[in-house]
């Protein structure tokens, strides 16, 4: 986990609203995460990798990926960071509105941890990201 030893949660989605409410969602299911946001693929690896402009950043704990980004989508931030060796064992979700078998299917060979429906209800949002969170965060026991 970060330096802090609070949970590191990087949130990559380019959707305005759907972040708000993740961000809220996350901060009222537990305070003590710490909750990055960027909009963009080539955001999201540069963060991870601690790159200009991000070399402050925190090392993250775990990625919740939006499947439609902007330019490159979220299958290339999966197809980089599953390349790279000193990262590849990153709990990374996707969370996406498709339930494209297709989507699904290739998000899994590319090394997703887990793949989770956005859900349109609040509340079933909160608990999803309950679940994904205490799993990965909490009861998964990782190298």
């Amino acid at each position: 986990m970060g330096k802090d030893k609070r949970p590191h949660i990087l949130l990559v989605e380019d959707e305005g609203t759907e972040a708000a409410l993740a961000i809220e969602a996350l901060a009222s299911l537990v305070p003590s995460f710490n909750t990055h946001h960027v909009k963009s693929a080539n955001e999201a690896i540069q963060f991870i990798r601690r790159a200009t402009p991000y070399e402050e950043a925190p090392h993250i704990d775990l990625v919740l990926l939006d499947l439609n980004l902007p330019g490159q989508g979220g299958i290339h931030v999966l197809h980089d960071i599953r390349s790279d060796e000193k990262i590849r064992q990153l709990p990374i979700v996707v969370l996406s509105t498709s339930a494209h078998p297709n989507d699904i299917k290739q998000c899994y060979q590319l090394g997703a941890s887990g793949y989770v429906q956005k859900p349109f209800e609040y509340n079933v949002f909160i608990e999803s990201l309950n679940s994904i969170c205490t799993y990965w965060l909490h009861t998964c026991v990782r190298a």
